[in-house]
């Protein structure tokens, strides 16, 4: 049994027009380009000073494909970037400068005061509107389930207006994040810097240590040499031995007889 299967794909096709992008087509749009520089730098040879491309050369013409109608070369190059107004992505409108839009500009109503407020206040009257608009929803579900639709609509107008004041503090809250991250970093290089003064601290201990115990070993090899020398002796006979008695001088006598009467 045979059944038919039809292929779905969840992104959508690329554009038709990809097909123009093939390596002839490309080849003649730099082949256009190179003729355009040469006709300008021969222009410019010739002292104009006309910036403008020149036009009297006619760019080549890419032939219809398919659906796609036929169509210049230049079609081929990328277009410009929008630097002012709105682009689209993903069928919603963007703002090219890089900027919160404002509750009007979003088609929303809003629900706190305009000018300068304090935030913190209107958020917090929000959040007590909201407590209660939702005790309310409640009690519209049991008793007029009919007209809840309009309570969770301004619902979700207040959460809409607390988002978007939220969304006021984003630039505030980069500047914080960025000035505590900097602070984490300048923290980090000072310990990174007093680790790296104590290791060479401890470095130059060792090495005076070092030095130290080179000192005294190098004064352990002079004394060691200086004792281990041959020494020259002013009798080289050798002593005589006498089997006499050791014999008093009359000086020797004379100091003794002193001291003894000096006893008595």
């Amino acid at each position: 049994m045979s059944s038919q299967q039809s292929v779905a794909s969840v992104f959508p096709a690329p554009p038709e027009y990809y097909k123009r992008y093939t390596n002839e087509n490309l080849a003649l749009l730099e082949k256009y380009k190179e003729q355009l520089r040469q006709q300008q730098l021969s222009v410019s040879t010739e002292g104009e000073n006309d910036t403008k491309l020149p036009t009297n050369i006619q760019a080549p013409v890419i032939p219809a494909i398919n659906s796609l109608r036929e169509c210049s070369v230049l079609e081929l190059e990328p277009p410009p970037p929008i630097i002012e107004g709105h682009y689209e992505m993903f069928g919603e409108l963007w703002p090219v400068e890089d900027r919160l839009m404002s509750l009007e500009e979003q088609g929303k109503e809003q629900l706190y005061p305009k000018g300068d407020i304090d935030p913190v206040v209107e958020l917090k009257k929000l959040n007590q509107s909201l407590i209660s608009n939702f005790i309310d929803l409640l009690n519209t579900l049991m008793n007029q389930p009919e007209q809840s639709a309009d309570k969770a609509k301004y619902l979700e107008t207040i959460f809409v207006n607390m988002k978007h004041l939220l969304n006021e503090f984003r630039p505030h809250q980069g500047r914080e994040t960025l000035r505590l991250i900097m602070e984490d970093q300048l923290q980090k290089r000072k310990e990174a810097t007093e680790q790296i003064k104590k290791q060479c601290a401890d470095l130059d201990q060792i090495l005076e240590n070092v030095k130290r115990s080179w000192k005294a070993l190098d004064e352990k090899k002079t004394i060691l040499a200086t004792d281990t020398q041959p020494r020259q002796f002013a009798h080289s006979k050798p002593l005589e031995t006498s089997n006499t008695k050791y014999q008093i001088g009359p000086d020797t006598m004379k100091k003794m007889l002193q001291m003894t009467d000096s006893i008595e």
